[in-house]
């Protein structure tokens, strides 16, 4: 997902326009935002629902049966990687929360080498947050957020951490024709069916507790990992970006056309949007929180 995501975050303004403007290639409300302003798609999603007809119909996401015994604290080594070179991110801070939940002070804490270099221990088979950042006073990087992670059962843990540079993220406004907004966030990532497949023909959309759509939100769709002015919905590469969320708690919902005239909402992820920043969670089927473990952590 990291090269999708680079993408999503340099080229998705190659088919924007403004929250002041008409919406026919994803979604912006000046007068107030709806459901109706986000969710329009008219084609039934691609990919495998068998066994989840939708939240409402089934009153409940679904679980997972996790292995407890597969929790467990294990060596971890990677690096901090620039999200457009693949580069080494030098000096760059890693901070890891094993509750998935970014607040008070981190679990683990390493600073990047000069080949970007990473190591620790962390937990398989529990879900992780992480945050990389460098020295503000530099201006590289934008502090780079991804929830809900979750490594594999096994002995060690081997992973590339995500940092945007500052030149990256610049690129948005030229492309996009309106600049973020320093004081909200940026949220991105892919749509899952239930087999972890990219989905093709779903739709995205933020909320808050209450229920609110945030009338700052823009949120854009590609093909082929690339914009389209006239992509509307997912493509086959399943990704989406949503730009301009105030600072909080939200929730990505994702939604698929019911072949009805309906929508199912198919699922959901937990994201908290902090200032002038990016935050990576993707959506799975079938899951309300965008927590999903890898089937190595699962009771067999």
């Amino acid at each position: 997902m990291k090269m999708t995501l680079m993408m999503s975050l340099m080229l998705v303004a190659c088919s924007g326009k403004n929250a002041s403007e008409d919406s026919d290639t994803g979604a912006a409300a000046s007068d107030g935002a709806t459901f109706d302003n986000y969710i329009f798609v008219d084609q039934e999603p691609s990919g495998n629902f068998e066994g989840f007809a939708g939240f409402e119909a089934e009153g409940a996401w679904l679980t997972q049966n996790v292995d407890s015994s597969l929790q467990t604290e294990v060596p971890l080594s990677g690096q901090v990687l620039d999200f457009q070179y693949d580069e080494p991110v030098v000096e760059a801070s890693l901070d890891l929360w094993y509750s998935d939940v970014m607040e008070g002070v981190a679990d683990l804490s390493m600073t990047s080498l000069s080949d970007g270099s990473v190591s620790g221990t962390a937990f398989t088979c529990t879900p992780t947050a992480y945050l990389t950042a460098t020295d503000p006073d530099l201006d590289e990087t934008k502090d780079t957020y991804q929830s809900h992670n979750v490594w594999n059962a096994g002995d060690s843990i081997n992973e590339e951490f995500n940092s945007v540079s500052i030149a990256t993220y610049q690129l948005i406004p030229a492309l996009l024709g309106v600049s973020p907004d320093t004081e909200m966030g940026i949220i991105a990532g892919s749509a899952y069916d239930l087999d972890g497949e990219n989905v093709e023909g779903v739709q995205v959309l933020v909320r808050n507790a209450a229920g609110d759509i945030p009338e700052s939100v823009i949120v854009r769709y590609f093909y082929d990992d690339f914009p389209s002015q006239s992509q509307e919905w997912t493509s086959a590469d399943g990704l989406w970006v949503a730009i301009n969320i105030p600072v909080g708690d939200w929730t990505v919902e994702m939604y698929g056309y019911d072949g009805a005239g309906g929508y199912l909402l198919l699922g959901a992820s937990e994201v908290t949007v902090n200032a002038d920043s990016i935050n990576i969670a993707s959506v799975y089927a079938g899951y309300g929180d965008g927590v999903r473990y890898p089937d190595s952590c699962l009771s067999q």
